[in-house]
């Protein structure tokens, strides 16, 4: 069974609330960053192949780690609720507790 974690962050500081969402499945990263304020806007979408599940876990913890680190320019939290994209635009939705 393909295991799946994905972590959403948000720049509240930066002036259109950057996001920076990362979803780890087997040997797959998606990277999906964009902004949220005034309207959500994804601005890039990337795919990372590894050649085995270890490289891939071991990769998208190190660009978590880098971004919630608070010596950056741009500090990204943890959020819980997940960005939806609508069309070209983006949308919060709230995770239920």
């Amino acid at each position: 069974m393909l295991q799946v974690q994905s972590k959403c962050l948000l720049c509240k500081s930066s002036p259109k609330q950057a996001f920076y969402n990362l979803v780890l499945a087997g040997t797959k990263v998606l990277k999906v960053s964009g902004t949220t304020y005034p309207i959500g806007r994804i601005l890039d979408r990337r795919v990372f192949n590894f050649q085995s599940p270890g490289e891939a876990e071991k990769f998208y913890s190190k660009k978590i780690r880098e971004k919630v680190q608070g010596n950056r320019e741009r500090v990204y939290e943890d959020i819980d609720f997940c960005l939806e994209k609508s069309g070209t635009r983006m949308r919060t939705i709230p995770i239920p507790v």
